[in-house]
C-alpha cells in the first residue's frame, strides 16, 4: 500500500496512515499545524486506516514534498 499519493491535476496530496503505527493523536496535531498553509481533510478509523488529504491554499507550496513534510511532522509529534 502506497502511503503518499499526489494527484498532480487536482494539486492535493493524500496519506493513507495506519493508526498502529500513526497514531491518531499525533495525526491530528499535525493536521491542526497544517491548516494555515493547507485545507486539510481527515477520514477513517481512530482505529485502523486514517486518511489525511491536503491541498495547498497557494500554488508556491510544492506539492510532491508536502505528503513527505506533512509524515516528518507526525512523527516528529510522536518523538516528543
Amino acid at each position: 500500500m502506497k502511503i503518499v499519493t499526489v494527484d498532480k491535476d487536482l494539486r492535493t496530496v493524500v496519506l493513507d496512515l495506519d493508526t498502529r503505527f500513526y497514531p491518531m493523536d499525533a495525526v491530528m496535531q499535525a493536521s491542526q499545524a497544517y491548516l494555515e498553509t493547507c485545507w486539510v481533510y481527515v477520514d477513517g478509523d481512530a482505529e485502523g486506516l486514517v486518511r489525511v488529504t491536503l491541498t495547498p491554499r497557494s500554488k508556491k507550496i510544492r506539492i510532491n514534498q508536502l505528503g513527505y513534510e506533512f509524515l516528518n511532522y507526525v512523527l516528529s509529534v510522536m518523538k516528543a
